[in-house]
């Protein structure tokens, strides 16, 4: 293997010097070929660095993939995966990363990877099918979330505010949730959410917000108490009149 590497040195000097000769890069890439597989983790690593200064990823994947977990060399598989855009190997080693250690960190790593590939429905899936202890953690769930607006998928992002609400409780998260079940037009569904804050925590915005929908599925008793309670808030002349409106046709 030493008169390989030798070789394989001499064919890339050759071709550098030869300012990136065609005929020499095709010989490389077969002399390269015909040694896979290399069992020895040091010439791997030789020929693996050759056939990337050559601008060959995927041969370069090729070489060092079955000395991966024995050379920490997953973030540079994952690397030279993706300058050759393939995506189903950078998924696949990034997360074996996550099952080997699932952190917060490499949470992230895996769904920016779903982001970055296009990859929307693995990455639903995953976030939807995930068990692990991670799950518990409000700062596990705040990342799909994130995942979930970044790619615009309302529906997955509502549903994990819901889980971290609960996991955090919070009342602008609630608020938040509710807003995008507004943009999909579950009304009943940011009605019943904002009916759960604001027991709690009346915020004027939360109310106003509540009054708006209740008069969007045309329930006038509920939009009255809205305007009421908005007295206490400041109200503007806008509110005190839809007040009166809305007391009026109560009757």
């Amino acid at each position: 293997w030493d008169t390989q590497v030798l070789y394989l040195d001499i064919l890339l000097k050759s071709y550098h010097l030869e300012k990136n000769d065609q005929e020499t890069k095709a010989e490389i890439r077969d002399f390269i070929s015909s040694s896979i597989p290399i069992k020895s983790r040091q010439y791997a690593l030789a020929f693996a660095d050759g056939a990337q200064s050559i601008a060959l990823p995927s041969l370069s994947f090729e070489i060092l993939q079955p000395h991966a977990k024995n050379t920490d060399h997953y973030f540079e598989l994952i690397d030279l995966a993706l300058q050759s855009t393939d995506y189903q190997n950078a998924l696949a080693i990034q997360r074996d990363i996550f099952e080997e250690n699932p952190s917060l960190e490499n949470t992230k790593r895996l769904l920016d990877l779903f982001t970055s590939s296009g990859s929307f429905h693995e990455g639903e899936t995953f976030v939807k099918t995930y068990e692990g202890e991670l799950k518990l953690r409000p700062e596990y769930t705040r990342l799909t979330v994130e995942y979930a607006i970044s790619v615009g998928n309302t529906p997955l992002a509502i549903s994990q505010l819901k889980v971290l609400s609960k996991l955090a409780p919070s009342p602008p998260l609630i608020s938040i949730t509710a807003k995008l079940a507004v943009s999909q037009g579950r009304l009943q569904e940011s009605i019943s959410l904002l009916e759960t804050t604001i027991v709690s925590n009346p915020y004027p915005e939360d109310l106003a917000q509540l009054h708006t929908l209740y008069t969007w599925v045309n329930d006038i008793p509920n939009a009255l108490k809205m305007s009421l309670a908005l007295l206490d808030h400041n109200p503007s002349n806008l509110q005190l009149r839809n007040g009166v409106e809305e007391a009026r046709a109560m009757g």
